[in-house]
């Protein structure tokens, strides 16, 4: 990983407040060796993250409403890539 991309996921650790709030729920489920990890403030905002460690692609349906993809195999932070 290069360095613009772990400062990415650094400012995103930092301003994404679902991922530093102290009361928040955790869900992680493992499919098709990959994991599943929801992050959800008692605000009902919610963080997805789809971790897969294979060159296999993998498929997820996500839950209704507006999604915004933040971080892909290339790019990491806080500003969009694509909706």
């Amino acid at each position: 990983m290069n360095s613009k991309f772990n400062k990415g996921l650094i400012e995103m650790r930092k301003k994404v407040a679902v991922l530093t709030s102290p009361i928040e729920k955790v869900d992680v489920v493992q499919e098709n060796n990959c994991f599943i990890a929801t992050f959800e403030d008692n605000v009902n905002k919610k963080v997805i993250a789809i971790i897969n460690p294979t060159e296999k692609e993998f498929s997820f349906k996500l839950p209704k409403g507006t999604c915004s993809l933040i971080v892909d195999a290339q790019n990491a932070g806080i500003s969009e890539i694509r909706e």
